[in-house]
């Protein structure tokens, strides 16, 4: 005997369920796939916690008190870009990646003079 005729009952694939079996199959393995374990990294800044970082009015200390430490921080010139990056990472075999990019821009003063936010989605068959 087969596996198949061991799980299923007697004469299970004269019934129409039996023709909808295999797409049900299809349909169950495909969503189970594109779910997936969600993996997070980095900072995650919200739009509130944004909004209180004024541009030619916050400091450095302001802006480390309301988003923490950032990523990463780059100096050119003697003025100072802080970047907070976030990306969500979500399934298993389809990598679907979103990314936010916060880029807080410093004067030679430690006075913020620009905020720059990039987003990006991607998605990848592993």
């Amino acid at each position: 005997m087969t596996p198949a005729r061991l799980c299923l009952p007697v004469g299970f694939w004269k019934t129409p369920l039996a023709r909808t079996f295999p797409l049900m199959l299809v349909l169950a393995i495909l969503l189970g796939v594109s779910s997936g374990c969600t993996r997070q990294e980095g900072t995650a800044v919200s739009p509130a916690a944004l909004s209180r970082i004024h541009e030619g009015v916050s400091t450095m200390a302001d802006v480390r008190h309301i988003l923490g430490k950032p990523d990463q921080i780059k100096t050119l010139l003697g003025n100072q870009t802080w970047i907070y990056r976030h990306s969500l990472r979500r399934g298993w075999f389809t990598m679907r990646t979103k990314t936010k990019k916060v880029e807080i821009y410093f004067s030679f003063k430690g006075i913020v003079r620009q905020i720059r936010v990039t987003r990006s989605r991607d998605s990848q068959m592993l």
